[in-house]
This record gives C-alpha cells, structure tokens and sequence, in this order.
C-alpha cells in the first residue's frame, strides 16, 4: 500500500485532481438549498459526512421543494421548447420519487399544462378535456402544437 509520503508530485496531482471532480460532482447535484452546506468542505468525503450528518432525517423539506418546483416551473410565454420544458418538468417527477413521494402520471400531465402559457390555451382546454392523457400522448399533442404556433410565427410579418 503507497501512502500520500511515497508518492511523486505528478501521482498526488491526479489524486488531488480526481478529489476536487468528484467534490464538483457532488456540489453541482445538490438541491439548491444544500450548497451552502458544502461549501468550504475540502473533499468529497468532507462534504458527503456533513450532508449525512446534517440532512439526516430531513427529506420532508427536500419533498417541499422538489413540490414547489414542480408547481412553479412554467413555458415562458414565446418559448416554444416544449421538450426541455416537458423534460425538467419529468426530472422533476423522477427526483420526487427518488425520495420516494410517488406521484401519479395524471399529476404530473396537470402541472404541466398547468404551466403553459397563454398562447397554448387552446390546446390545453383541448387536453384537459381529455378522460385518459398518458405522458407520451400528452407530449406529442405539445410537440404538434408547438410545431403549429412555430409555424403561424413564421408566417406574420416581420417589423422593420
């Protein structure tokens, strides 16, 4: 076994090197209101023991924000990225049921509509007026909408 004394200056840079990545790694995954705890930790390690020790027990709060997240994230009026906005949207819902707050599909397909903006009213009374919206369903009917208003936008005159 070689310890930190033996090694040459080039071994302890690719240490060092792969600490600070995964010490990177670690901060760039945590929930927002977590960062704050990792900050100053010298090594992954450092940062994994103070979350454990801290964050033990505290999933409600990470439930309540990963909820509000869900609630406030919305389409920017104009923006017609339905498929990024459908798939923070859906990362959000995996990230729920990581920590085990298992939401049904119908809830999710809600939010979602509930965050288009007005330019897609339309189609959501259209989709709300659906008894049975499967995501994968739902997703297409965005996508065609967002093709169709791409294409009406295309078509009115430019201002000079």
């Amino acid at each position: 076994m070689t310890t930190l004394g033996n090694l040459t200056l080039k071994e302890k840079d690719e240490i060092e090197t792969k600490f600070d990545k995964a010490l990177g790694t670690i901060q760039c995954f945590l929930d927002p209101t977590c960062k704050e705890i990792a900050r100053g930790r010298l090594t992954a390690k450092d940062v994994r023991k103070t979350l454990k020790d801290q964050l033990e027990g505290q999933e409600y709060y990470t439930n309540i924000y990963l909820l509000t997240l869900l609630y406030t994230t919305k389409l920017e009026e104009g923006s017609l990225d339905v498929d990024g906005y459908v798939k923070s949207m859906e990362a959000i819902w995996r990230r729920l049921n990581d920590v085990n707050l298992k939401l049904p599909e119908e809830f999710v397909v809600l939010m979602t509509l509930m965050g288009l903006p007005p330019s897609f009213e339309t189609q959501r009374r259209i989709l709300e007026s659906r008894k049975d919206l499967p995501m994968e369903i739902f997703k297409k009917e965005l996508r065609r909408e967002s093709l169709r208003l791409k294409a009406e936008q295309a078509q009115q005159p430019k201002d000079i």
